[in-house]
């Protein structure tokens, strides 16, 4: 606890709880206070040989603890300098405002080297037929044609010499040998 000079020149209390919660920020004087402490605690293991570099034989226990210190300065809790920074609310709204938010993890690492081919699958099902296929529309009449060469002329071109009378001879056969007498339907 610190003293300071009140509003009318008296002493009054300072860095109470109160005083915190109502934002009166810490006087220098009670930031002395404990840094005095510590430094005494720590005086005491040294003087009393028991630094933490050389440690021969048990060291005593100390009477008085850095808590109890903390506890004659009224050093504030997390709690009230979370109000003192200007938050309101309860130790529950305190304790929710130190859970950050949820983060997936996004990183997206690199892509890997592509591996070996695999062997090839066997081969699928053949499919089903598909229905046929609409009539395609009619395609325009061709141009005529040349005229061409008769039977006579293509006769000639053969090889062969001659007339129509000729050629026309030509297509006949040699007679045939008589057929025997057909048996009567009756």
């Amino acid at each position: 606890m610190s003293v300071s000079d009140g509003p009318r020149g008296d002493y009054q209390r300072a860095n109470s709880r109160e005083d915190r919660r109502r934002g009166v920020a810490a006087t220098p004087l009670s930031v002395v206070s404990l840094l005095v402490a510590l430094i005494a605690l720590i005086l005491v293991f040294v003087l009393r040989g028991c630094s933490a570099f050389t440690v021969t034989t048990a060291c005593p226990t100390p009477t008085i603890t850095v808590v109890e210190v903390a506890k004659e300065v009224d050093v504030p809790t997390a709690y009230e300098l979370w109000q003192i920074a200007g938050n309101d609310g309860t130790i529950k709204d305190y304790l929710a405002s130190l859970v950050g938010e949820v983060v997936v993890n996004t990183f997206v690492g690199s892509n890997g080297f592509t591996g070996p081919t695999g062997p090839a699958g066997d081969a699928g099902a053949a499919g089903a037929d598909g229905q046929p296929g609409a009539t395609g529309t009619a395609g325009t009449t061709g141009a005529t044609g040349a005229t061409g060469k008769s039977a006579y002329q293509l006769w000639l071109d053969a090889g062969n010499t001659g007339t129509p009378d000729d050629f026309l001879a030509s297509l006949q056969g040699l007679g045939g040998a008589d057929g025997a007498a057909g048996v009567s339907a009756y």
